[in-house]
C-alpha cells in the first residue's frame, strides 16, 4: 500500500513539474508573439512617416528647376532598381523592381523578372505597404542622390 501511494506521489510531483514547464513556455510563446506585433506596429508606422516624407521631399523638388530638367528628354526617370523583399519573392526567381518618377511628379513601381512583365503601378498611401521598409528606404535615398546629382 505504502509503495502504491508513494508511486503516486512521484507521479503527481512529476505531473506538477511538468504543468510549470509547460506554463513557463507558454507564457514565454505569448510575450514573444506580443514582442512581434509591437515590432510590426512599429515598422508599419516608421514605414509610413518614411514614405510620407519622401513625398513631401517630391512636392518640394517638383517646384524647383531642376526637377523640370530632368525630365527635358524623358517623360520617365527611373529612380531606383533593386530586389524585393524576401517576403514577396517566389522561390527561385529572383524578382526584382523598378521605381520611376515621372513629370508630373509621381512615383510608380514595375515588378517582374528583367522588367518584361508587370506594369507600372502609381505608389500611393493605399499601397506602398507592398514595398519592404528597406527597399522603400533604398526607394528615398536613391531619389534624394538622383536629385543631389542634378543640383549640380
Amino acid at each position: 500500500m505504502k509503495k502504491i501511494i508513494k508511486a503516486i506521489e512521484e507521479y503527481l510531483e512529476r505531473e506538477k513539474k511538468y504543468l510549470k514547464r509547460q506554463i513557463k513556455e507558454e507564457v514565454e510563446y505569448k510575450n514573444k508573439i506580443k514582442e512581434a506585433e509591437e515590432r510590426e506596429k512599429y515598422l508599419v508606422k516608421q514605414k509610413r512617416e518614411l514614405f510620407e516624407k519622401m513625398l513631401q521631399y517630391l512636392k518640394e523638388f517638383k517646384n524647383k528647376k531642376e526637377f523640370k530638367e530632368m525630365f527635358a528628354h524623358n517623360e520617365t526617370v527611373k529612380i531606383c532598381i533593386g530586389k524585393w523583399g524576401t517576403e514577396l519573392m517566389p522561390k527561385g526567381m529572383p524578382y526584382w523592381s523598378m521605381v520611376l518618377l515621372d513629370k508630373d511628379g509621381f512615383l510608380y513601381y514595375k515588378q517582374g523578372y528583367k522588367f518584361m512583365h508587370g506594369n507600372l503601378t502609381k505608389l500611393t498611401l493605399d499601397n506602398y505597404n507592398m514595398l519592404t521598409y528597406e527597399y522603400l528606404r533604398n526607394v528615398y535615398l536613391c531619389f534624394k542622390r538622383r536629385t543631389r546629382k542634378n543640383n549640380r
